[in-house]
């Protein structure tokens, strides 16, 4: 499982043939700074649970889910273990054995509550990080709308992030990034163990 940001305005950089008498050269683009969270969880056998979103306001709009293509719910790191997480990984879990829950160390992730309500389910928690190419579909994304004069805001941010995961969470690359990391199949030799070697000091002088 993994938190990521994104900004509903903000596309990616693009390479440009241009004249080279060009001085300046325009991109469209909304520029609409706000972050939206998105929480994403990968299986390693190639599937994705639906992801939760959390938006930044007071209270609720239910328009804000009304276009809802990838089925995303609106809560918070316990809400998600608890009303996401432990259902539907319940519902594959037929022998009852653990379940491992691969995240980073984001102190939402830590808390009492949490870590309780993961032992208490078996959900081993497990301090590791994943999913890289969403970021860079989301801007193309971005990119695309941008060019075509639509803006992206809360009411049909769904729509077009719904596009992105399905370019990105690929069964294909899900495994793939499983076993890149030894997860699954497991692989002690997937990682060099002078990746997790403790740092080097590389300074001297005092803090």
């Amino acid at each position: 499982m993994d938190e990521k940001g994104i900004q509903m305005g903000l596309g990616k950089r693009v390479a440009a043939i241009v004249d080279r008498d060009a001085r300046t050269v325009y991109q469209v683009e909304n520029g609409n700074q706000e972050l939206v969270t998105i929480i994403e969880a990968v299986c390693a056998d190639g599937t994705a649970l639906h992801p939760s979103v959390i938006y930044q306001g007071q209270r609720r709009d239910l328009e804000w889910a009304r276009n809802n293509p990838c089925k995303a719910r609106c809560k918070l790191g316990l809400k998600w273990l608890q009303r996401d997480f432990e259902p539907v990984t319940a519902a594959r879990n037929t022998s009852g054995g653990y379940r491992l829950l691969i995240l980073d160390g984001h102190n939402s992730h830590c808390t009492y509550k949490f870590c309780k309500f993961a032992a208490d389910h078996k959900i081993i928690p497990c301090d590791v990080g994943v999913l890289g190419p969403l970021a860079s579909c989301w801007k193309a994304e971005v990119n695309a709308a941008s060019a075509n004069m639509i803006p992206i805001d809360k009411h049909n941010l769904l729509v077009y992030y719904h596009a992105a995961r399905q370019r990105a969470l690929k069964p294909t690359t899900i495994r793939s990034a499983f076993t890149k990391t030894g997860i699954w199949p497991l692989n002690p030799d997937a990682i060099p163990r002078s990746a997790i070697e403790p740092s080097l000091l590389t300074t001297t002088k005092a803090a």
